[in-house]
């Protein structure tokens, strides 16, 4: 009888030739693919956290914009946190949906 295929990276559960665990040659094994719910619950905290201050951003670069004397460099700074905290909530959010093996 043909033996069950392992996973890429399931090898010696879970184990490369490198030792690390989850990992091997940049592909992550499938043996530790699932969030706990726990880790899910975490994420979906931080992210409302994130959300909160991305909000409070776009007040604060509203606000400032409408002052004519306001501070360019300070605005661009503004702006740019506003952005890092978007992709980091879009990075949190693709690690909640599931991967789909095709």
């Amino acid at each position: 009888m043909d033996q069950p295929r392992q996973a890429v990276g399931d090898a010696d559960h879970g184990r490369c030739a490198n030792g690390n665990e989850k990992f091997c040659h940049g592909v992550r094994s499938l043996t530790h693919f699932q969030l706990s719910d726990e880790e899910k619950a975490q994420i979906r905290a931080r992210i409302t956290a994130l959300e909160v201050e991305h909000s409070d951003l776009d007040y604060i670069i509203a606000t400032l914009s409408q002052d004519p004397i306001h501070d360019q460099l300070r605005l661009r700074r503004l702006k740019k946190r506003k952005l890092m905290l978007k992709d980091q909530i879009s990075a949190l959010k693709d690690r909640l949906i599931p991967d789909i093996i095709a």
